[in-house]
């Protein structure tokens, strides 16, 4: 089991295309519907779909626009070909609860690709950490626009790496509090935010995931216990943990005391320089071989449960209208 077919030859296309080869996997074929994207290609290409199809590889690996995904994993899954998508699954609830269904008929793997859940800083948290003991967590997200922007929004692009990430660590589905999405103008159908704020708890920790689109780039993830507090950096990835000093005045009388409370002590933490992408590609492969997702990879019925948390955000949530400034 290993040869895969790439449906949508963009950059995330090309780029797991030369993933997949680099760990010894074989890519029959490439389909994409703008033939501008497949010119001088290294491997076979086709304009339609169904041309890919009849090659039967083991799983299509899905880079396309969200709005498309369910209708080519369908088409997918009623061919016996499992499925590697990139997130978000599908653009809108309905159109994630109709693969879940898809895959469920099929009785084939659906994997969603939320990467951060093979961080190495992601993977030595889950180590070190006692995650029953966290009682808030807090996840800022800040990145450049993509293309997709009009259509799916910073929630769904960035957001629901967030909360994704949250419901991996927790494993509680998340009941969502509050929301506040930026917008540019009011009225509009389908208005996408490129501002989000979002409340939620994942049983009894409460979460909070802030993203945005801007001209830097930040993935950070805080973390705290009444005893200590872990700090997570996506990218390099890095992770440290703190303790209150050993000797702490509960009152303190003078501003050398104060000063001791922001003291703490911290610990950082040796990560293995492992590329995220090349760590999901290579559990795909082996997921493949096994006929079940591998944790932690992220399967259909876990990506629903972010697809209705997302839903739930932005009926509840209360918008603003301010003109994004050109960045």
């Amino acid at each position: 089991m290993g040869s895969f077919g790439v449906v949508g030859f963009g950059g995330r296309g090309r780029l797991i295309a030369g993933k997949l080869l680099d760990l010894g996997l074989q890519v029959v074929g490439v389909y994409d519907s703008n033939p501008a994207k497949l010119a001088g290609v290294q491997f076979p290409t086709f304009s339609d779909l169904e041309g890919l199809l009849k090659l039967e590889p083991d799983a299509l690996v899905i880079t396309t626009w969200p709005s498309s995904h369910a209708a080519i994993i369908e088409r997918a899954l009623e061919q016996g070909v499992d499925v590697f998508v990139e997130k978000p699954m599908g653009a809108s609830l309905e159109q994630s609860q109709r693969i879940v269904q898809a895959q469920r008929r099929a009785g084939r793997m659906v994997v969603v690709g939320y990467i951060e859940r093979l961080n190495p800083a992601i993977t030595k948290l889950g180590e070190v950490a006692d995650l029953s003991e966290i009682v808030r967590s807090r996840e800022i997200r800040i990145g450049l626009m993509p293309p997709t922007m009009h259509e799916i929004g910073v929630l769904l692009d960035l957001g629901s790496h967030a909360i994704d990430t949250a419901y991996h660590l927790f494993a509680k589905e998340p009941v969502v509090r509050s929301a506040i999405m930026t917008a540019e103008r009011e009225g509009e159908q389908g208005e996408p935010e490129y501002e989000c704020v979002i409340e939620l708890d994942f049983g009894h920790v409460r979460s909070s995931v802030e993203a945005r689109y801007a001209n830097i780039r930040r993935r950070r993830l805080e973390l705290e216990s009444n005893h200590e507090y872990f700090e997570v950096t996506y990218t390099p990835a890095k992770l440290k943990i703190g303790f209150p000093p050993p000797k702490l005045r509960k009152h303190p009388r003078n501003f050398e005391d104060l000063e001791q409370l922001s003291k703490n002590v911290e610990t950082t933490f040796d990560l293995p320089k492992r590329e995220p992408i090349g760590l999901m590609l290579q559990l795909l492969s082996e997921s493949l071989k096994k006929g079940a997702v591998i944790d932690p990879l992220c399967n259909a019925d876990q990506a629903l449960v972010t697809a209705r948390a997302i839903d739930t955000a932005k009926k509840v949530a209360t918008y603003r209208f301010i003109e994004k400034t050109a960045q």
